[in-house]
């Protein structure tokens, strides 16, 4: 329960599909009345397969809110693999939220099953004993091995032997459910020189295309043969002939299910296993009504206009949106830009990790599920909130900000939960609540794809831009010290040059070689070494100047070079800047090995050298710095002796 709302969470593929839009338009309807809200997680596909696109769209039942969810509801039609149902339901009973399957009978789920044999056994009673067709009549199964073909085939030939129709008066043919096995086994029939007289199908996709066949090699229907079909989709409406099918009721299969409901929530006693009646729909394919139509052309016409329509503007209104995105990387421009187009009723949530630049697109599967859930949301946009400064940290463990999920709640459309994946993985959600209408519903795989396409685009321009940089960056910079090496040196030294000039300021160069670097590796080691080395490193970075150049040129000899004030209110002595250098650098290197930990103390011999802006040439002043460096070296040597 949510804000003194019960949750239904749905399980459902292809919003855009007539029956499943059907379904969830008239279960909304009713939960919305009897104090419900719909939360749907969706996939774009039935998840016929393994592959990466369908392991990512099934990605998005890891994050099934069961804290909240009062009800679980899986429309099993809309998913061909049977796994995918069990693993759902599974998932519901571990958290002890009651599980409806809408679908087949399952042993651990309430079951609201279409009584799929009595309808079909309808449709062929209604050709053999209705139209009295007791012989010639062919039957196109779907695919062999397949349980709804094989349950069907055997109501066929059980019919066929109360009519003592024999093997000898009958044909079975294999359509696999589709339209090209299924004319490749019409024109067999048609080539066999005995046209049949019926043609029974398991299903409506292969009844529709055994017609075009027939039609074609100018056989009409059902003046020649009469054809019947299954299943009842909205093509066996407007082909021609009308096709004569059976179908369920959407109206009576979620009155039921609500029903279902409302008494699991009061605590009472639901059936286990409840049936859904399929009724025969006669039409003009079997010769009873002739061309009958419970629609008009012209208003099937329009509406397939407006939905084309309405398609077309859309995908042209996205692509043009995508030219605007194809070349952006920075994360505020990319969601202006998307802020641009007129989405409504969305939100995009995107995964911590989809936000880090440094991580390449394909490398969220690093994560695991729980990982995932552990990881920090931010919500990228939302269509209704422009004036936020996005992206916007959501809780822990949510994917919705609290006042966004009120809103929606109080809206009372179904709240549509997709993922955001790309190979295999997600890295996001996509939030819809559109009203309940087909035209919407078909917007969200286009919304869908879009941002998808839009969001991986945008994270290889951020990660190849950020790639670039941290290529340039170690072209230029020594790995152990993140000073310059040589050539980043050299490139950095115009930019302090300059500012000596533009300041009136003179140059110090200066030389730095670490003491005892040899002794240090052979007794405490080379780690010990290259800590030594590292050290120095950063007393050169932490020295309190403006703009400096800082390298590593090679071993343990370091470059710098700064501008340096040479009046401020009196002149500076060049001997006065040298010793107040040596000053900074001693108490820098007295900091280092105050916090060092180590068994030797860090200490480097140092060459300073003040030049003018007017004629400065590094090199050479380089030189005298060196000079200078290894005489101190040797009486540090001296002294140490």
């Amino acid at each position: 329960m949510l804000n003194g709302f019960k949750i239904i969470g749905v399980c459902i593929s292809r919003l855009e599909s007539t029956r499943h839009f059907e379904f969830i338009s008239k279960l909304n309807a009713l939960a919305v009345k009897q104090g419900y809200r719909l939360f749907i997680y969706h996939t774009h596909s039935d998840l016929y397969n393994d592959s990466l696109r369908c392991k990512g769209e099934k990605s998005i039942f890891d994050i099934i809110n069961y804290g909240i969810i009062d009800v679980g509801l899986i429309f099993e039609e809309a998913f061909s693999s049977k796994a995918v149902v069990e693993e759902l339901i599974e998932g519901f009973n571990k958290k002890n939220v009651p599980a409806i399957v809408v679908g087949n009978i399952h042993e651990n789920a309430i079951s609201y099953t279409f009584d799929y044999e009595s309808g079909f056994e309808q449709v062929v009673r209604h050709v053999i004993e209705h139209h009295k067709i007791k012989n010639n009549i062919v039957f196109i199964a779907g695919r062999k091995g397949d349980d709804y073909s094989n349950k069907r085939l055997d109501i066929f030939k059980k019919v066929c032997s109360e009519h003592g129709i024999t093997d000898n008066e009958v044909r079975i043919y294999y359509g696999d459910y589709w339209y090209g096995p299924t004319k490749a086994a019409i024109r067999e029939v048609i080539t066999s020189r005995k046209l049949p007289k019926a043609v029974i199908c398991a299903n409506d996709s292969m009844a529709i295309a055994a017609m075009e066949e027939f039609v074609a090699h100018g056989i009409h229907i059902p003046n020649d043969i009469i054809v019947t079909g299954f299943d009842g989709i909205p093509a066996s409406m407007t082909c021609n002939p009308p096709l004569t099918t059976c179908k369920c009721s959407f109206d009576k299969v979620a009155i039921s299910v609500m029903n279902g409901i409302e008494n699991l929530i009061k605590g009472e006693a639901v059936e286990k296993i409840n049936y859904i009646e399929f009724k025969t729909d006669v039409r003009a394919s079997c010769g009873c009504k002739k061309d009958y139509r419970d629609f008009t052309i012209g208003d099937l016409l329009r509406k397939s206009e407006e939905r084309t329509e309405n398609f077309l503007f859309t995908d042209y209104s996205l692509h043009a949106l995508t030219e605007k995105l194809t070349f952006v990387s920075d994360e505020k421009e990319f969601i202006k830009i998307l802020q641009e187009y007129d989405f409504y009723d969305m939100s995009v949530i995107l995964q911590e990790s989809a936000l880090d630049e440094t991580k390449a697109p394909n490398m969220t599967d690093l994560l695991s599920p729980e990982e995932k859930a552990k990881e920090s949301k931010y919500l990228l946009f939302d269509t209704e909130k422009k004036d936020r400064d996005y992206p916007v940290k959501i809780e822990p463990g949510k994917y919705v900000l609290q006042e966004d999920l009120e809103r929606i709640i109080d809206f009372g459309n179904p709240l549509i939960v997709s993922a955001i994946s790309a190979l295999g993985e997600r890295f996001g959600v996509l939030l819809c609540y559109f009203d309940v209408d087909q035209i919407s519903y078909n917007r969200i795989l286009q919304y869908s794809n879009f941002i998808t396409n839009s969001l991986i685009n945008w994270r290889n321009n951020r990660y190849m831009k950020y790639v670039a940089k941290t290529n340039e960056r170690m072209s230029n910079h020594d790995y152990m010290t993140d000073l310059y090496n040589r050539k980043g040196f050299f490139n950095r030294l115009p930019v302090v040059v300059e500012r000596a000039r533009n300041h009136g300021e003179r140059l110090l160069v200066a030389n730095f070689d670490v003491n005892g670097l040899k002794v240090i590796n052979d007794k405490y080691g080379h780690e010990a070494g290259d800590f030594a080395i590292a050290s120095v490193g950063k007393i050169l970075l932490e020295l309190p100047y403006e703009v400096m150049a800082c390298g590593r040129f090679g071993g343990d000899e370091f470059a710098f070079c700064t501008s340096v004030k040479s009046t401020n209110k009196f002149v500076f002595s060049t001997k006065q800047i040298e010793s107040k250098f040596m000053e900074e650098v001693e108490a820098a290197l007295a900091k280092a090995n105050a916090s060092s930990q180590q068994p030797f103390k860090i200490s480097a011999s140092v060459g300073v050298v003040i030049s003018e802006v007017r004629n400065f040439d590094f090199n050479k002043s380089y030189r005298i710095a060196d000079v200078k460096m290894y005489r101190m070296k040797l009486r540090n040597r001296g002294k140490r002796k």
